[in-house]
């Protein structure tokens, strides 16, 4: 096997730290954020064929059971070494189920007791109109564990199947050895993942004397549909959703009452942020470069937030790197299977005293150390493992990513600009001084004595498993927070 095609990031060991009301809810933006959970959260299914061709390499032993949580039949294969450390393989919301693990027990089966299933409401398990909720699913991984496996267990889930065996390991971590996730869906924000889904551009094949005219009514909708993701966030109460997914009857008529529609939204609709520390297993999170239906960005903020987690991205595959780069899944697989986190030490921050800057410019990537940098009406700047010990930005649009920011005074400063940002940290007597700016921020740790964001003019600032503190709010945070100059946060 070859390394090619991997590339590897670490992270220590310290974390950076129905009311009347639902049924007047828009039903067209209530389908449009189904539709799309289902698209978030499904795999590149392949076919039943196709999985069945791999049956005569081993000996996986098939039955049906009836759980005692959702009170279904649901389909198990069980296979490999008798007697080993069990490898436990999560599906995520296709109709294929645990087939797109039927290869892994030509991989594995000399090594691991492998255990998997169709998880209750998809594939040869039962259908019903329940709650597929992850909290529920962790319940019927507890009977699952305890039934079938000897010890703690290895644990695989891809998509859905991700966000599972995190909430498993998180809440049984007695249960839990090891923790492998794969292009894991579902953990930042629904509005963050909706906003950036929604945008659109015109095909990169489409000739430019054919692009060029279609840019304004795409720029037109594409703020209308980010608009509408917004408002909705706005106007709903924060049990709308909630009560759907806990009535039979809400989750029959509003979601036809499908298991792979109510499970999406369940997992979309969880709050993951209290749960990330909480992990003591070793994990590892492997993820195709080109995903497009649960990106990257969502890889880097798992490795940002889960304790000593190990990320490596997999060139060249997009949702399902086990079938699109088969030989070079398995072999990430298997470091993540002897993976070992160790301490790295916190060295005192010196800063480097060079300042930089960015003046009408498009498309400039900063990287390193930095006493400060400034970009004035610039678009697509990136800052890459920056360290700094302040940026300020004015009329500009901005990513950061994997950087910290040491500031005296104020650490991030932004005037009618747009930040997107993941794994950042900011330590400064005000972290973030804003005026009339748009945040995305997801993994990021605010500390600010003063003020974690303070603000002149309203800014809107959309969190994802993020911490905050300041002397106004405490603790995790995930969705939207609207700052005016009388309410600092």
């Amino acid at each position: 096997m070859t390394d090619q095609g991997i590339r590897i990031r670490k992270q220590s060991l310290t974390t950076r730290r129905l009311t009347p009301l639902t049924m007047k809810l828009n039903k067209t933006v209530l389908f449009t954020y189904s539709f799309l959970f289902s698209l978030l959260l499904l795999p590149m299914a392949g076919t039943a064929e196709e999985a069945a061709t791999f049956s005569a390499d081993g000996a996986w032993r098939r039955t049906m059971v009836t759980d005692p949580v959702f009170k279904g039949e649901t389909f198990i294969m069980e296979g490999g070494k008798s007697g080993a450390q069990t490898l436990v393989l999560i599906h995520g919301a296709g109709d294929e189920g645990s087939g797109i693990f039927e290869p892994f027990l030509r991989e594995y089966r000399a090594e691991y007791h492998l255990l998997t299933f169709d998880l209750p409401g998809f594939g040869r398990s039962a259908k019903q109109n329940l709650l597929y909720s992850p909290a529920a699913y962790s319940s019927f991984l507890r009977w699952v564990v305890t039934k079938y496996a000897d010890g703690p267990v290895v644990l695989l889930g891809h998509s859905m199947g991700g966000v599972l065996a995190l909430h498993f390991a998180a809440t049984h971590p007695e249960q839990v050895a090891r923790l492998i996730l794969v292009d894991a869906a579902g953990v930042l924000h629904r509005a963050a993942f909706s906003k950036n889904f929604l945008q659109i551009e015109p095909p990169k094949t489409l000739p430019k004397i054919l692009a060029i005219p279609l840019q304004k009514p795409m720029t037109i909708l594409n703020h209308l549909t980010g608009t509408t993701v917004e408002r909705f966030e706005r106007e709903r109460s924060g049990e709308d959703i909630d009560s759907i997914l806990n009535s039979e009857s809400l989750r029959n008529t509003v979601l036809g009452g499908k298991p792979k529609t109510i499970a999406s939204m369940a997992a979309a609709e969880e709050d993951f942020s209290p749960l990330l520390g909480r992990i003591r297993a070793q994990t590892g999170i492997i993820w195709g470069a080109e995903d497009e239906m649960t990106p990257l960005r969502t890889g880097i903020a798992l490795a940002a937030k889960i304790p000593g987690a190990k990320l490596e991205i997999i060139e060249n595959a997009g949702h399902t790197p086990m079938r699109e780069q088969a030989e070079i899944f398995h072999a990430a697989t298997r470091r993540a299977l002897l993976y070992v986190a160790g301490e790295t030490p916190s060295d005192p921050v010196v800063l480097s005293g060079r300042s930089a800057s960015c003046n009408n410019q498009s498309g400039v990537t900063f990287t390193g150390n930095y006493e400060s940098i400034e970009i004035r009406r610039c678009t697509n700047v990136t800052l890459q493992d920056v360290t700094a010990g302040y940026v300020h930005v004015f009329g500009s649009s901005i990513e950061i990513e994997n950087s910290r920011i040491y500031g005296k005074e104020v650490g991030l400063y932004a005037d009618h600009s747009k930040i997107i940002a993941t794994a950042l940290s900011i330590n400064a007597e005000v972290a973030i001084s804003a005026s009339g700016s748009n945040f995305d921020l997801a993994a990021v740790s605010l500390s600010g004595r003063k003020a974690a964001v303070q603000t002149t003019e309203q800014s809107s600032l959309l969190f994802s498993i993020s911490t905050i503190d300041s002397p106004f709010f405490r603790g995790e945070v995930h969705g939207i927070r609207r700052v005016t100059e009388d309410s600092p946060l």
